[in-house]
């Protein structure tokens, strides 16, 4: 029996909504902080987001962390700025330490780009998605829970950009279909967006908005959950005995 989410009609239960806004108010702090630094400074968006957000939130047993995705087709997502791991998974660092990881799409529960400026970058995040859209995910772990099989879902959290719906619903509106964008947010405008179906977009611009982009993130690393994932298929060819 399916549940229905209204965005319009927000609870704010005290202390939590308070919590959640000056979670909003810290990032945006932090952000404009490095304001006016040199390139290599102010190119800190994703890990502000991870540090003061993700693994402030999350318990040790979540990675989040950027590389790329491949499926065992050898379709290659882009650089993506985080991936959310699934628990029990592995992935493929370069070497020891490093930020950046080689990810197996059945490992993966979502994918987070992380911009500065919506407008000024949706180059790239149109680029983001063309090169995300095809990695599909086949999971086949012996236990699975709301297992989703195909396109990577993919967050896109902007610290400026649009300000007003209109502007975001044309930027959308364009995109192509079927495409693994599942919602946007935009902080200092309080704009939040998410496909529920293809193509169609729920939108909402109150104080809420960036709880409704937690809440939407969460569904999917905690929701489609597998275990005793094999990557045999990834290593040499697999066929079913008879």
């Amino acid at each position: 029996m399916g549940k229905t989410v209204h965005l319009n009609m927000p609870k704010k239960i005290e202390p939590l909504f308070t919590r959640v806004s000056a979670v909003k108010d810290g990032l945006l702090a932090a952000h404009k902080a490095g304001s006016g630094s040199p390139n290599e400074v102010i190119g800190n968006e994703r890990e502000i987001f991870i540090r003061n957000y993700l693994e402030a939130a999350y318990p040790k047993p979540f990675r989040f962390a950027g590389g790329f995705i491949t499926d065992s087709e050898g379709r290659k997502s882009g650089q993506l700025d985080i991936i959310v791991e699934k628990l029990h998974s592995i992935s493929f660092p370069a070497q020891a330490g490093s930020g950046e990881r080689l990810y197996l799409a059945e490992m993966v529960s979502a994918a987070i780009s992380v911009k500065s400026n919506l407008s000024a970058q949706w180059k790239q995040v149109i680029t983001e998605i063309d090169k995300l859209n095809p990695v599909k995910s086949d999971p086949t772990g012996f236990f699975q829970v709301n297992v989703r099989s195909g396109s990577i879902p993919f967050f896109v959290v902007s610290y400026s950009g649009a300000q007003t719906l209109k502007s975001l619903e044309e930027k959308l509106n364009s995109l192509p279909q079927n495409n693994c964008l599942k919602a946007v947010a935009v902080l200092d405008s309080n704009i939040f967006a998410t496909q529920t179906s293809p193509n169609n977009w729920v939108y909402s611009q109150d104080e809420s908005s960036f709880f409704y982009f937690i809440a939407q993130l969460h569904d999917e690393i905690t929701q489609n959950f597998t275990v005793a994932e094999s990557i045999w298929k990834y290593a040499c060819e697999i066929t079913d005995d008879k």
